[in-house]
């Protein structure tokens, strides 16, 4: 369907994630031999905007490449957006967003999501907002200079909320990859201060060999030891969350699977002690 990103027209990317309902942009459809059908429409300067059915589609249409190294556009991006953090930059740079960071964002979670999950189910994620709640915070920037990206296996459920999750933080010279609870409710507050009563042990020697190898342990925000519980380091959590960070890597999805497997003790612990 005419040049790519890469011919003598430039496109702004709009691609959606599979399974949303598509709306009609006012262009035609245009489809061609092996490739998904996309809609295009003209805007000014000659250049014409293209939505696809999904990120996957994107790809094989030759719009976005297969995500491994982010694009150096991306990091520019954000790079930028620390720099002039308001909104008649973000307005002026609209386009730029949409492209390298909404697109990019996009694929990187679904390629992740296949790699975290099995075949033929990926693993539930989602794309955090770049726009901040400014309400009650006296930091009034209003947008977020990284992008960020969350995975939970419990995502979607029912019950969702309950488990621990993975969470990916590009910014534009770091990389930040996490996994754990950042939050326990009531009741996994209490669940996990009874496993910590009666698997305590276990749980604390994969805390010590994550530390011992650079990793961040967080979630301790107590002071004092909580009534009817023993005095025990842990007692004083209420989030658990093991992380690291790092330069930009080159591949951003085997990095995010490697910390997956390095962090894969705690997150089975925490899966096994706050599961429903």
């Amino acid at each position: 369907p005419g040049p790519g990103p890469d011919g003598d027209l430039e496109y702004q990317i709009a691609a959606t994630l599979r399974g949303r309902k598509r709306r009609s942009t006012g262009g035609r459809p245009r489809k061609g031999p092996g490739r998904p059908r996309v809609w295009t429409k003209p805007l000014r300067g000659g250049l014409r905007q293209v939505r696809l059915r999904s990120v996957t589609a994107a790809r094989i249409a030759g719009y976005l490449p297969a995500m491994a190294t982010f694009p150096a556009q991306t990091l520019q991006f954000l790079a930028d957006l620390e720099a002039h953090n308001d909104k008649a930059w973000f307005d002026e740079h609209r386009a730029d967003y949409d492209r390298y960071y909404v697109a990019v964002g996009k694929a990187y979670l679904e390629a992740l999501g296949e790699r975290l999950g099995t075949p033929g189910k990926p693993m539930p994620g989602k794309m955090m907002r770049i726009f901040r709640d400014v309400r009650f915070s006296k930091d009034k920037t209003p947008y977020k200079p990284h992008l960020d990206v969350w995975f939970a296996e419990s995502m979607g459920a029912e019950d969702a909320g309950w488990g621990p999750g993975l969470f990916a933080r590009l910014q534009p010279t770091q990389f930040m990859v996490g996994m754990g609870c950042h939050d326990f409710e009531k009741g996994a507050l209490e669940a996990f201060r009874r496993g910590v009563q009666t698997d305590g042990e276990s749980l604390r020697v994969s805390l010590a060999a994550l530390a011992e190898g650079g990793a961040e342990i967080g979630g301790s925000t107590l002071k004092r030891y909580p009534k009817g519980y023993a005095e025990d380091p842990l007692m004083l959590h209420t989030a658990l969350h093991v992380g690291c960070t790092t330069p930009v890597p080159d591949d951003g999805v085997g990095a995010v699977v490697a910390a997956a497997k390095r962090f894969a003790p705690v997150n089975a612990w925490l899966k096994k002690h706050l599961s429903p």
